[in-house]
């Protein structure tokens, strides 16, 4: 995945191409949970995979201000 502005991109690292479909708008896809108002904001500065709890970690400025868990796919 590559972030840029408030778009992310999935890449097909066998294809060497970007997924069709995509570019995307990171608060379409990692967006609040049900009944949440938390919202990923636009701009992250990094994101983080972490393998260990198979979450992805956004980050604007020092903080982490969203998470995604991929395994139950939700925040």
């Amino acid at each position: 995945m590559f972030l840029e502005g408030d778009s992310y991109y999935k890449y097909d690292d066998v294809a060497d191409k970007v997924v069709d479909g995509f570019p995307r708008k990171i608060s379409a896809d990692f967006g609040p949970k049900p009944g949440g108002s938390d919202v990923i904001p636009d701009y992250v500065d990094a994101a983080l995979f972490d393998n260990r709890d198979s979450r992805i970690y956004f980050f604007k400025g020092e903080w982490v201000s969203y998470k995604c868990d991929l395994v139950k796919k939700r925040s």
